[in-house]
């Protein structure tokens, strides 16, 4: 089978290009090793060189269409002005430091604009953004897999790991290998191809063997599950797929990693679950109790309640102790930290996002048989309830803000006769 990389258009690899940066190149820079002058980053490099790029085409080019998610994008970009500002009330921290840890969450929603400004003017195709972004997947999920098996051995990608389950675990995080799956998924049962085929498999590789996120896992086999059963035709291709899962549910059964989805129901339903050793992973009482924390805080003032408490900045003691960051993660609370730090508003802004998405997606699926769309926001909405990629990833921001676009320009745009949807 050969595999190439297909560059159909530079602002398509230069969009590409930014992904991976965001996810470190593919996890081969140590970030570490970048610090300008103390204040910029790794990440301040390449998110502030985006924004620059965003100012600059986003001016420079008219707008062909419409932005059906205008309101919410803008909404988002306000509720993390307020949240600044409420960090300074509640907190004592400056309105800076509130923005700061924003920052890249306010750059990587902005991409939306841009990617939907292209695919309107017809200056690329979403067919060809999302192959190219299912062509990186397989790398990096390549490299992620040859890194898995030579953990202790070999370390040429940069992750921090412990054990699970008996064996390793790997903390990429990656948003673009649970984007690769889905959309590889969709792609091989619209379209079909062995690669498409590859990209799923290396997306549950990383899944099931690396990453070994209970919840996220569910997650996705949902959305993989909602494609396979809206696919309209191809009842031999329906008939093998069927095959071939039951073959792997009932193999995966006799592993130890039944216990990734025995576990991700488990813990989802608030349930104690131990790993091979005996030992138990209570992670659901220690969300419990930042939950009630959280809810405590916003609900000493009307403000905090319907505009939130504000985005606490780690370095600043004061802030770390009003959010307790030092024992609640806001990354593994998800929804209901969104909810402490952007109140009612914010979460009602990020609502009327999934909504519209869910919407436009099935409107997609009926008129033009588009998968993708439907399946990843099915990704995207239950796994909010423990954690939201797409607010503290980087990467997971700009595939969010990508697949935004392209479900607006395929529910909006008159689409070229040759353009396939996936």
């Amino acid at each position: 089978m050969k595999i190439t990389i297909r560059v159909y258009d530079s602002k398509i690899a230069i969009l590409v290009l930014f992904v991976l940066l965001s996810e470190n190149g593919m996890y081969l820079i140590d970030i570490s090793k970048f610090n300008i002058a103390g204040a910029l980053n790794y990440n301040d490099l390449w998110a502030y060189t985006l924004a620059l790029y965003e100012i600059y085409y986003i001016a420079k080019m008219k707008m062909k269409g419409k932005y059906t998610f205008l309101f919410e994008m803008l909404g988002i970009v306000a509720s993390c002005i307020i949240a600044s500002f409420q960090g300074a009330y509640n907190m004592g921290q400056s309105v800076g430091m509130g923005i700061r840890p924003q920052r890249f969450f306010i750059i990587g929603m902005m991409l939306y604009f841009l990617v939907r400004k292209e695919l309107a003017n017809r200056k690329m195709t979403a067919f060809n953004l999302l192959d190219m972004l299912i062509t990186m997947g397989i790398f990096e999920g390549f490299l992620c897999t040859m890194q898995y098996f030579l953990s202790g051995k070999i370390e040429f990608l940069h992750a921090s790991s412990n054990m699970r389950y008996g064996s390793i675990r790997l903390y990429f995080d990656s948003g673009l290998m649970m984007f690769t799956a889905i959309a590889g998924w969709c792609a091989y049962l619209r379209k079909g191809g062995k690669r498409y085929l590859v990209a799923v498999g290396f997306g549950l590789i990383y899944e099931f063997l690396i990453s070994k996120g209970r919840l996220e896992n569910l997650c996705v086999l949902c959305a993989l599950f909602v494609a396979f059963f809206l696919l309209r035709k191809n009842a031999f291709k329906k008939s093998m797929v069927t095959i071939s899962l039951v073959i792997a549910v009932v193999f995966l059964m006799n592993t130890s990693y039944s216990k990734v989805l025995i576990n991700a129901v488990k813990s989802s339903m608030g349930s104690q679950v131990e790993d091979d050793s005996g030992d138990s992973e209570d992670t659901m009482s220690i969300r419990k109790e930042g939950r009630e924390h959280y809810a405590n805080q916003s609900s000493k003032s009307l403000s905090n309640t319907i505009l939130g408490c504000g985005y606490p900045n780690t370095l600043s003691e004061r802030s770390c102790e009003y959010a307790r960051t030092d024992t609640y993660a806001l990354v593994d609370n998800g929804i209901y930290a969104y909810k402490f730090i952007y109140g009612w508003v914010g979460v009602g802004v990020v609502v009327l996002v999934a909504l519209r998405a869910i919407f436009e997606s099935l409107v997609i699926y009926v008129k033009k048989g588009g998968l993708f769309p439907i399946s990843y926001i099915v990704f995207l909405v239950p796994i909010a309830y423990n954690i939201i990629f797409w607010w503290w990833k980087p990467d997971s921001t700009l595939l969010l803000s990508i697949y935004l676009a392209i479900v607006d320009h395929y529910y909006s745009d008159k689409l070229a006769e040759d353009e396939f949807v996936i």
